[in-house]
């Protein structure tokens, strides 16, 4: 009787003190993590629709898919991982995959005992857990997904698994623009392109050049900031313009492709003379950077001052940090 007591406690022992080892060993991260800002949360819906539609475009996309964990690291605390499974979640539903799950089960601790040793296992996909739990959860694929994030973006790497084999299925890395300025998402536009001035007789030139500086923070329904810009118009003079700018964004399908509409009234300026500018641009987002669109600037003097150019139409080119 006395020797099981013994072993019982030598039992409650050993589970304490791996347990107290667990803790420790996520103590740095604990530590380390902090909330997510506001860039994060912005990017957050953005990294799910990317992964949602790299599933979907797969050559023999599954039918079914259960997220086995999603892992964030350090600043990232656990709750964003939370909050990235349920847009993952969402977007694989608006992909018209039929059945999508999450396996609470595959993120719980494991406890392995492999001859001697007790090994504790926390959401490791490896073949062997995958099989095990393949049995008991009876969908074409595991999904997991791999958070970090750097200076200026929030990179996901996906990979999916065959269930109950284990085999790797694809895997794919994703950058989100995430730039952040004290803690908060804001969007850095550059924008030049070529085009004719408007009202003008003659601008010495068979195109005029137009140059574009925006910076966007977001308000929610859109993004709303302060453009920049100047026209170089030739014979017809420089217009300067200084717009407060809305700016609504939106995405073609479920492509990857983006949009923004951004439309801006202000201060403008030509040949000294003051006046009223509006801006209108559309603007198409190829990729992390690189963006193509078009722009229409018109401009009302002062009263009494007749303008050498009423403005401009043309195409630009640009690249935008953050999104």
């Amino acid at each position: 009787m006395q020797n099981i007591d013994v072993k019982n406690r030598a039992a409650r022992f050993t589970a304490n003190a791996l347990l107290l080892c667990f803790a420790l060993s996520l103590a740095p991260n604990i530590a380390t993590a902090r909330p997510p800002d506001d860039a994060e949360l912005k990017a957050a819906p953005l990294l799910a629709a990317e992964i949602a539609h790299w599933v979907r475009k797969l050559p023999n996309a599954p039918k079914s898919v259960s997220i086995f964990n999603v892992f964030t690291n350090t600043p990232l605390d656990q709750d964003f991982s939370a909050m990235v499974e349920a847009e993952v979640l969402h977007s694989l539903k608006k992909e018209d995959i039929a059945d999508v799950s999450s396996c609470s089960e595959c993120r719980a601790p494991q406890v392995v005992l492999q001859g001697e040793k007790l090994i504790i296992r926390k959401g490791t996909p490896d073949a062997e857990t995958l099989e095990k739990l393949g049995e008991r959860h009876p969908v074409e694929a595991f999904l997991v997904i791999d958070i970090n994030r750097t200076g200026f973006y929030l990179i996901g790497q996906a990979t999916l698994y065959q269930n109950p084999s284990g085999a790797v299925l694809a895997a794919e890395r994703f950058e989100i623009p995430a730039l952040k300025f004290d803690d908060t998402s804001v969007q850095v536009l550059f924008t030049g392109g070529l085009g004719n001035v408007l009202g003008a007789a003659t601008s010495g030139a068979p195109f005029s050049t137009a140059f574009g500086l925006g910076i966007y923070e977001e308000l929610g329904f859109g993004k709303g900031g302060l453009t920049l810009g100047t026209i170089l118009g030739g014979t017809a003079g420089t217009l300067i313009y200084i717009n407060p700018s809305i700016s609504f964004r939106g995405r073609f399908g479920v492509s990857a492709v983006t949009w923004s509409l951004n439309l801006g009234a202000g201060l403008g300026l030509l040949s000294g003379a003051r006046g009223i500018s509006t801006r209108v641009a559309y603007d198409v987002y190829l990729g992390t950077w690189a963006l193509v669109g078009a722009e229409v600037v018109y401009y009302l003097p002062e009263s009494g001052v007749t303008p050498a150019m009423k403005g401009f139409a043309g195409l630009h080119l640009g690249f935008s940090i953050g999104r």
